[in-house]
């Protein structure tokens, strides 16, 4: 929720959102929040939420061990990406 007004924060700031193919970032830098959504198709072709993932800066920063590993994890990903591509 957000202080100042007990609204949620995805009411009371607009996200940075990047999107592409079936995956979307919408990033709240002012209240700390990373939402992750991969979609999926139904048989009719409808695109739905397959599976979601929030992530908070204010649980991350208590656990920086889990915070280092994600780090790690998609940094590796992210130079077997730039590998993929040369």
């Amino acid at each position: 929720m957000s202080e100042s007004n007990n609204k949620p924060y995805w009411k009371v700031e607009e996200p940075e959102i990047v999107s592409k193919d079936n995956i979307n970032l919408k990033v709240y830098k002012k209240h700390g929040a990373l939402q992750i959504a991969l979609f999926g198709n139904d048989d009719e072709g409808n695109s739905y939420i397959k599976h979601g993932l929030n992530l908070r800066k204010h649980r991350l920063v208590k656990q920086p061990e889990v915070l280092n590993k994600l780090i790690e994890v998609f940094n590796d990903w992210l130079a077997d990406s730039k590998e993929n591509k040369g």
